[in-house]
C-alpha cells in the first residue's frame, strides 16, 4: 500500500512562531516513514496552504506596486503614491491586527506581499533597538548572535527578523523587489 501524507501548518502565538508557521509537518497515515523533504521545501510548501487559505485556493490578484512594513509614518508609502504606485502600509501603531509577531499579524502581512506585482517592493524598516552595538551588554549578542534566550525581547527580536527574512524571500520568490533597513525620520524644517 502506497504512504499517504498530508501537510498540517501550526500556528501558535509566540516568540517561536516564524519556525512555526514555516515548518509543514508531514503525517503518514501508512506505516512506512514519510518522505525527507528539504527545509527550504517545506517552507514553500507551508506558506502555499497558508495563501490557498487566506485567498481561498485562488491565486491572489498581483495588483500592489508596494508594500512598507514597520511603515511608522509612511514616509517611503506617501513618496511612491505621489509617484502613482498604489500599495500598503504596514504597521503596528495603525492596528493591533498589524503586529506582525502576532499570527493575525503576520498572515496579513503575508497577504499583502503575495498581491506583490512582479516588479514590486517589499520595503521592510524594522526597529533595530535590540541589533545595534550599544544594547550588546543586555542582550548578549556578543556571545552569541542569538543573544541572551531568558530574554522575552531579544527573542521576540529574532522571530521579528526570521519573519522578514521569510517573507523577502517569498517576495524576490515572486518577482519583486526587496529594501530590509533602517528609514531615518528627518527633522521638519
Amino acid at each position: 500500500m502506497a504512504n499517504r501524507c498530508c501537510c498540517v501548518v501550526l500556528l501558535e502565538e509566540g516568540p517561536w512562531f516564524p519556525q512555526t508557521v514555516a515548518t509543514a509537518v508531514w503525517v503518514t497515515v501508512a506505516t512506512a516513514p514519510a518522505p525527507r523533504v528539504p527545509p527550504s521545501l517545506r517552507s514553500a510548501m507551508a506558506l502555499q496552504m497558508l495563501l490557498a487559505q487566506l485567498f481561498g485556493g485562488d491565486a491572489p490578484k498581483q495588483d500592489l506596486d508596494f508594500v512598507e512594513a514597520f511603515a511608522g509614518d509612511a514616509a517611503v508609502s506617501q513618496g511612491l503614491r505621489l509617484l502613482g504606485y498604489r500599495g500598503e502600509s504596514f504597521d503596528a501603531r495603525y492596528h493591533p491586527d498589524f503586529d506582525v509577531l502576532t499570527p493575525r499579524g503576520f498572515l496579513t502581512l503575508l497577504s499583502f506581499v503575495a498581491r506583490l506585482r512582479p516588479g514590486g517592493l517589499f520595503w521592510a524598516a524594522p526597529p533595530c533597538s535590540s541589533w545595534v552595538f550599544l544594547s550588546l551588554s543586555t542582550t548578549k549578542r556578543n556571545d552569541d548572535v542569538r543573544g541572551d534566550p531568558s530574554n522575552f525581547r531579544v527573542q521576540s527580536q529574532n522571530a521579528l527578523v526570521e519573519r522578514i527574512l521569510l517573507l523577502s524571500a517569498f517576495a524576490q520568490s515572486r518577482g519583486a523587489f526587496f529594501y530590509l533597513g533602517a528609514t531615518l525620520k528627518l527633522p521638519d524644517v
